[in-house]
């Protein structure tokens, strides 16, 4: 890769982001991929940070762990882990040396500091990535890992959790302002290896790869699949079409942008 640009990649939270990192380690090298923390504002390079948890052995144990009280104590010890053992640097002074940073920030959060920039983003079905988002949650116990973190309680339903006031709009949210058009590179979760795709397309037309024939064959891979199919009625929405209506409406701007997405992406 050629370094002169930056990638910067806003990865909101449930939309492949943990495919997404395995990609760019595998095209950029895992050493030039910077993910961001949010609760810290803080970034650490791939190879330090997301190296273990984008091996097929460690979604292995995750699924395994889902099964069994396990996981908001596994989530925990690798926070604690990768605090102890990576090198942070303040998001206000990033290091020169990486291509691509990646991770849970707002689409203005590097304005004025990266100025030659990729811009890429992914979008999901925002019922489908809320009812993810509440499953991830439910299984840490709320474990901080995202840009709003409430405090858990096992009395939190979904409904109410849908209709919470810092998650109305949530995909909406992390553009801050902006308009999908003004990204390089808008995909979907749904076809995410369009999106992978589209984006070497657009590397090689900048010229940020050097020899196009190294990409042949790379794929987005799909790691952290859910464990089982869950329905609203599994979740205690009796009047499933009623509440799809509801959170549409709640949440009507990130339907809008789901749909453009969708069509960008083509």
């Amino acid at each position: 890769m050629q370094n002169a640009e930056k990638h910067v990649s806003v990865h909101i939270e449930k939309t492949a982001g943990t495919s997404l990192t395995r990609f760019y380690m595998d095209l950029y090298g895992a050493q030039n991929v910077l993910i961001y923390n949010p609760v810290t504002d803080t970034v650490a390079r791939s190879n330090e940070v997301a190296t273990i948890r984008t091996k097929p052995i460690f979604e292995w144990i995750k699924q395994l762990a889902i099964m069994r009280p396990f996981l908001p104590y596994i989530s925990s010890l690798l926070i604690q882990l990768r605090e102890k053992t990576a090198t942070n640097y303040p998001a206000d002074n990033l290091p020169d040396d990486f291509t691509v940073i990646h991770g849970h920030f707002l689409s203005t959060r590097f304005d004025g500091q990266i100025d030659d920039s990729l811009p890429t983003i992914v979008l999901r079905d925002p019922l489908d990535r809320m009812i993810s988002h509440y499953a991830h949650w439910k299984r840490t116990k709320g474990v901080p890992l995202f840009r709003h973190n409430i405090p858990y309680s096992d009395n939190v339903i979904f409904k109410e959790f849908a209709f919470r006031e810092e998650f109305q709009n949530y995909e909406t949210q992390a553009l801050d302002g902006k308009d999908l058009q003004s990204f390089d590179v808008v995909g979907t979760t749904e076809h995410i290896d369009l999106f992978g795709a589209h984006l070497l397309s657009e590397l090689i037309r900048r010229g940020m790869v050097n020899h196009p024939q190294a990409t042949n064959g790379l794929t987005i891979p799909y790691l952290y699949r859910n464990p089982q199919f869950t329905t609203l009625e599994s979740l205690g929405i009796s009047r499933p079409n009623m509440f799809r209506s509801e959170f549409q409406q709640y949440h009507s701007l990130d339907y809008e942008n789901y749909c453009l997405a969708c069509l960008l992406e083509k």
